[in-house]
């Protein structure tokens, strides 16, 4: 069974430890919630094998003491939560799926996703700039873009005419 990537809208806020969100139901020793709200770890499922701890580059976990939990005696805390640089390891290794990153209701997917669809026309018009400067410019035989032996006086306004051929 794996965490509750909607933990954030499922389950209520009880309380902060070192200054980490508790999000229950909370009944010690058997059921201990989910810690952390960027960085979160369902200690319920969690089975303390450090796997989370070994892989983070940021060191964000450390081993906090879970005595009479069924599962173990300790578990992997987001004790730096703030510094997770979204490398997604702890996420991918971990053999419970005991943790999820940045929950949905931050909407960083959708970011994400809205990013990828962006790059492809942030390309074409890049592309489109360095092929009009380039056939505007005239850069001299043999010499780079930077090397220009032609004035541009127009600028991106004309741009439609390369575009002509691709509408």
């Amino acid at each position: 069974m794996s965490i509750d990537s909607d933990f954030q809208k499922n389950r209520k806020k009880i309380g902060k430890e070192e200054g980490v969100a508790i999000w229950g139901p909370v009944s010690p020793p058997e059921k201990l919630g989910i810690r952390g709200t960027y960085v979160a770890v369902d200690w319920d499922i969690c089975t303390g094998c450090g796997v989370c701890l070994k892989v983070c580059p940021q060191q964000l976990y450390e081993w906090m003491e879970t005595s009479g939990h069924p599962t173990s005696e300790k578990k992997a805390f987001p004790a730096r939560e703030s510094d997770c640089v979204q490398c997604y390891e702890c996420e991918a290794k971990c053999p419970a799926q005991a943790g999820v990153l940045f929950g949905p209701s931050l909407g960083l997917q959708t970011l994400f996703y809205v990013g990828w669809l962006t790059l492809p026309v942030a390309l074409f018009f890049f592309f489109s700039l360095i092929i009009y400067f380039r056939k505007e410019g005239k850069p001299g035989e043999g010499k780079g873009l930077m090397n220009t032996t032609v004035l541009v006086d127009s600028g991106t306004s004309d741009i439609h005419k390369l575009w002509a051929p691709y509408c």
